[in-house]
């Protein structure tokens, strides 16, 4: 049986797939989506990044994840 805070990220985890799917979105964007869950949703998109389901590129205008998977 899945546990409600396992739930809850799955849960984190498609919204934050939904949002990069087309574009890209800086860490901040995607932080205040989550409000008062800044720190877990950042520790959640390490996660993430160590498992290929997102990237972090880095430019001028700052961080941006966008999708690990291209067929999203």
């Amino acid at each position: 049986m899945e546990t409600r805070k396992s739930h809850v990220n799955r849960e984190t985890k498609d919204v934050i797939l939904s949002m990069v799917k087309d574009r890209p979105c800086t860490i901040r964007q995607i932080t205040n989506a989550f409000s008062n869950k800044s720190y877990e949703v950042v520790k959640l998109l390490s996660d993430m990044v160590r498992k290929g389901q997102v990237m972090v590129k880095s430019t001028n205008e700052g961080l941006f994840v966008i999708s690990g998977n291209p067929n999203l």
